[in-house]
């Protein structure tokens, strides 16, 4: 054999050998390979779009790419999880979603995807707990008050809520069950009108997400009874938590989290929930969360995220039965 073959020969062996040491790391470090998308299941200018431009703008730096925002509004968040389960499950499509993605597993009987198997959960980038809230010049003054107040007029007190079957619905039908009591729940097709017509006197009392009633109860328009989260707020401190008040297993916070297609592979998961981590613990992206009246949640992993979801399907699926509650 020539001496020029040998060397090609033994160049040949040792390329194919460092090909095949390398292929692990090589294919690991493969990801991110392209533009990574998120998908935001409501309008621009929403809280779930809010969250998914900051959360792009948090994991360009970490994963060293380009990261945009696509917007696919409608069937409360259903079409936009439609389209991520049905992507490539590679990383580069990701679902910026909410709680509704829970409730809808529930009362959305035309999803054509399986919450839950169909999903890879990443992380919960922010949570914004429900609040009870009333008129400034209310007489209900306190919790108490409230309380007294449904139980010696049984289900003549309103209380209104940002629509049938969302989060705060859900919440005010979880308190009626938890407390034994009974009010008029009203559901208007927003948080706007529902907080509108309490301002304006219309209603007695309303649940919302903290988030819809922070800017009023910082201006002395609202004020804070009970919040809904096993921990005081840091917006309100002073204003108790329902557990505090007697009322337990309340707790059902309107999370923004991030899911990813499922079979999408573990080191890209991990990839990407490291980038997620590293943008939360972020004091810039944490104040800007704030100041879209939510909290950041830093301990947020794939699998308390999965069994978040797991658990809260059950409970949504307790209160829509026991209250009957129907999309409308």
């Amino acid at each position: 054999m020539k001496l020029s073959s040998i060397w090609k020969s033994c160049a040949a062996l040792l390329t194919a050998t460092a090909a095949l040491s390398m292929s692990p790391a090589t294919k690991a470090a493969e990801f991110p390979s392209e533009t990574i998308t998120i998908i935001a299941g409501y309008a621009a200018g929403g809280p779930v779009d809010t969250v998914a431009r900051l959360l792009a703008e948090g994991i360009r730096g970490p994963l060293d790419t380009t990261v945009v925002v696509e917007n696919k509004a409608g069937a409360a968040g259903s079409i936009a999880a439609d389209y991520v389960a049905r992507s490539k499950p590679d990383g580069h499509t990701l679902l910026l979603t909410s709680l509704n993605h829970v409730t809808n597993a529930v009362l959305n009987t035309a999803q054509k995807f399986d919450t839950e198997a169909d999903f890879a959960p990443l992380a919960i980038i922010s949570i914004a707990p429900h609040v009870l809230v009333v008129p400034a010049d209310s007489p209900i003054q306190s919790y108490d008050d409230f309380l007294k107040k449904i139980k010696e007029k049984p289900g003549t007190v309103t209380v209104s809520n940002s629509g049938a079957g969302g989060s705060p619905h859900l919440i005010a039908e979880l308190f009626q069950m938890k407390t034994g009591t009974s009010f008029l729940s009203i559901p208007y097709k927003g948080a706007a009108p529902a907080v509108s017509d309490l301002l304006g006197n219309h209603v007695d009392a309303s649940f919302q997400t903290l988030g819809s009633v922070r800017a009023q109860i910082d201006a002395g328009k609202l004020r804070a009874l009970a919040v809904a989260s096993d921990e005081r707020s840091p917006f309100l401190p002073d204003t108790p938590t329902f557990v505090e008040l007697g009322v337990e297993g309340l707790s059902l916070d309107s999370w923004y989290g991030v899911l990813a297609p499922s079979n999408t592979p573990d080191h890209v998961v991990k990839r990407l929930h490291d980038a997620i981590s590293s943008a939360v613990q972020d004091p810039d992206f944490q104040a800007k969360i704030s100041n879209a009246g939510m909290q950041t949640l830093t301990d947020s992993n794939p699998e308390n995220y999965r069994e978040r979801i797991s658990n809260e399907i059950k409970l949504v699926r307790t209160v829509v039965e026991a209250a009957n509650i129907q999309l409308q």
